[in-house]
């Protein structure tokens, strides 16, 4: 027998189509559920203290000090991201990207959160554009927002990124 062939005859195209749409939207709604639960964790264990917050890891695993979301999202306890990613599985560092993501979509990029959380915007899409924006000033972040959340179910990376670097030149502040 081919693996590669249904053994049943009924079987069609369209519905293994349909069948893996279906999964799809499950699994982008689960993944919505898992960045919104861990928003939840995340305020509850908020802290007015950077020196007990979660930062930034350079790849040689040093700490830079900078908070994992940008301008304007709270800090959030370190033990309490390492606390997360243990009970989900997942490294410290996988942790603490799952946590500056939700912060980052929630509290800086509300239209693009959501879209994801009413399942119209899948969530490895809006993870992107976090990923993107963590660095920019509350404004730039917010009029990013503005410009993806509404076609961000059909904006690539390339595209995501140069609108990033625009914002970037137009208000962020040079310091001398």
């Amino acid at each position: 027998m081919n693996p590669t062939t249904s053994t049943h005859a009924a079987t069609t195209a369209g519905a293994v189509l349909g069948s893996i749409r279906r999964a799809r939207a499950e699994a982008n709604a689960a993944e919505a559920r898992v960045l919104a639960h861990a928003l939840e964790w995340a305020h509850l264990h908020v802290v007015s203290d950077l020196d007990d917050a979660a930062t930034l890891v350079t790849g040689t695993g040093r700490d830079t000090g900078i908070p994992i979301a940008g301008q304007g999202a709270p800090l959030v306890s370190e033990f309490a991201v390492w606390e997360l990613a243990a009970a989900l599985g997942l490294s410290a560092e996988s942790g603490r990207n799952l946590v500056a993501q939700a912060l980052e979509l929630a509290h800086r990029l509300p239209k693009t959160w959501a879209r994801v959380q009413e399942g119209s915007l899948a969530p490895w899409r809006a993870k992107r554009i976090a990923e993107a924006t963590l660095h920019l000033n509350l404004e730039a972040a917010a009029f990013v927002d503005d410009q993806v959340a509404p076609f961000a179910h059909k904006t690539g990376p390339a595209q995501t990124q140069r609108l990033v670097v625009d914002e970037r030149c137009c208000f962020e502040v040079e310091v001398e």
